[in-house]
């Protein structure tokens, strides 16, 4: 499924990311698990953090092409570029939860919605947040992260954007200088005209 040549595949994160997806199912099989936390935990335990995705992750911000978490179950049917946008921010709300609140709150929250048989409800007690403020506060963290990652991973656009500003700025400089010799010219006008008092009067 994966259109990279096979033998460049990496079969050891391969592994670790499907073990991942069936170790979550055998031992929560009642739970409902949000595909967002499954694809989280797999790339979590199976990736490291790659300048690719945050190149990824600042594209998206830029294009204003972040996803709902909830829309992560349908990553199936997403075109490659989305579902790479939609793994990355799965990632990234697994990162947020063990970087907050440490890797214990996982096993915790799957726990609390085997027990309440509501991931909602068990995200609530496990971190004090429902699911909107949660994915709220995500998002602000992705927003905090990588806005600016694009501008300093690639360098092509940090030199286009260094030339624009010194372009703009010599613009402004220009026009700055014609304006400050345009008022020095008028100011010289106004002192070369004589003025009505050293004009001699007509003789009668």
């Amino acid at each position: 499924v994966d259109s990279d040549p096979l033998l460049n595949q990496n079969y050891q994160q391969t592994a670790v990311h499907e073990l991942t997806h069936i170790a979550i199912n055998r031992a929560y099989r009642d739970v409902s698990t949000p595909r967002w936390l499954h694809e989280g935990l797999a790339l979590h335990f199976s990736y490291d953090l790659s300048m690719e995705e945050h190149l990824i992750l600042s594209w998206a911000i830029l294009s204003n092409s972040l996803l709902a978490l909830d829309s992560i179950e349908q990553v199936n049917s997403f075109s490659r570029r989305k579902a790479r946008i939609a793994y990355c921010q799965s990632r990234q709300a697994v990162r947020y939860l063990i970087k907050r609140y440490g890797t214990g709150t996982i096993p915790a929250l799957l726990n609390q919605a085997s027990r309440q048989h509501s991931f909602g409800r068990a995200l609530d007690s496990a971190i004090g947040m429902n699911s909107a403020e949660f994915e709220a506060a995500v998002r602000a963290q992705i927003l905090a992260d990588y806005r600016y990652a694009l501008f300093f991973a690639e360098t092509w656009l940090f030199w286009m954007l260094a030339t624009i500003i010194f372009i703009i700025g010599f613009i402004a400089t220009g026009i700055r200088r014609r304006r400050k010799l345009a008022a020095m010219a008028a100011q010289e006008q106004d002192d070369s005209d004589p003025s009505p008092q050293d004009t001699p009067s007509d003789q009668a």
